[in-house]
């Protein structure tokens, strides 16, 4: 399989219409129509044009391939996402630095920067965002107020100038015992949620050592979820968690090393091997509130810098080094800024 990226969902980031049949021209136009309607009720109550900022021909084309291009079908989902973002975002004031967007802060994690475990780790090789997830290492595991600061999170990095419209989204169960057996909701949620409301926006979502209670939740989210969704889900086991899993893809391997060797295969640390060296850390280190390696430390940043090509590194250097300045002011490292 290569490496550079084509065994994973392409980026998702224009729609080009020379491509388009015409029945999926029409499809599109008669979802253009119900979001330039200056009358549509189901698009008011958007004080700050959040709605209707959202739905560009990227966010209609997407629901159309989600729904193979029903547009009845790809409607009914759209009006739910607006309620659920009018919902989620439309009290929020707007950022100062993304005057289009919502200000989205977790408030649990100002107070205590290790509330949450969701932040970015690295860039696969196309150039999508690697989100990392581990609900042990949560100090305020509620599910709730856990599933708002990931979607905050997620909202920041798809808004970000860098971000190819697509994420890969590491899930973390080490630590996790049968007293967080009912917390595995918090995935299904997720995909849920993510599924209804943000179709084609994944790229895959790496289950690293799920317990067995959790397989009983996936299979019976099959049969509801959207299946592309469902389909990007891949099973990741240590030696000491390997099993069999029929239903999903399942990476059983003598040592972490290979594990790493085989998401290099997927397209994911070919460019940015950084991430590789911070999740085998992770992967030994004992799952609690805030014990995660450094993501990127000074010294690690210059390395990186003289790996990529000078057309390359305005790119790369603003992000790492970004995300230092993060580290040393302290600022909550589970929402960091994209």
């Amino acid at each position: 399989m290569s490496s550079n990226g084509s065994a994973l969902n392409r980026p998702y980031v224009s729609v080009d219409y020379a491509q388009l049949s015409d029945d999926q021209k029409t499809a599109l136009k008669i979802l253009q129509d119900w979001r330039d309607d200056a009358n549509n009720q189901d698009l008011a109550d958007d004080p700050h044009g959040y709605i209707r900022k959202f739905l560009t021909d990227v966010t209609l084309h997407r629901y159309l391939v989600a729904r193979n291009w029903q547009t009845d079908s790809a409607l009914a989902q759209l009006r739910r996402t607006v309620v659920w973002r009018r919902k989620t975002f439309g009290h929020i004031e707007p950022d100062p630095a993304f005057p289009d967007a919502p200000k989205m802060e977790c408030e649990q994690c100002l107070s205590d920067p290790a509330s949450h475990c969701f932040f970015p780790v690295g860039w696969d090789d196309v150039g999508r965002p690697i989100l990392y997830g581990c609900q042990k290492r949560m100090a305020y595991p509620d599910v709730e107020a856990s599933l708002v600061h990931v979607f905050y999170n997620i909202e920041k990095s798809l808004r970000s100038t860098r971000s190819s419209g697509q994420f890969i989204y590491f899930v973390d169960f080490n630590g996790f015992d049968f007293q967080e057996a009912l917390k595995a909701r918090y995935a299904i949620r997720f995909l849920m949620t993510f599924a209804d409301h943000y179709p084609e926006r994944l790229g895959r979502m790496v289950l690293v050592n799920p317990p067995s209670v959790f397989q009983m939740f996936y299979n019976a989210a099959k049969v509801f979820a959207d299946q592309r969704t469902m389909n990007k889900v891949l099973f990741l086991y240590t030696p000491s968690n390997a099993k069999s899993q029929p239903d999903a893809s399942t990476f059983g391997d003598p040592n972490v090393d290979g594990l790493m060797t085989q998401l290099r295969d997927l397209g994911m640390g070919n460019r940015d091997p950084s991430f590789l060296s911070w999740f085998a850390a992770a992967l030994r280190m004992e799952a609690k509130p805030g014990n995660l390696p450094n993501v990127y430390g000074w010294a690690e940043w210059g390395k990186k810098v003289a790996e990529y090509p000078t057309e390359e590194q305005p790119h790369w250097v603003a992000r790492d080094k970004e995300l230092h300045e993060i580290q040393v002011s302290k600022t909550p490292w589970t929402c960091m800024k994209f």
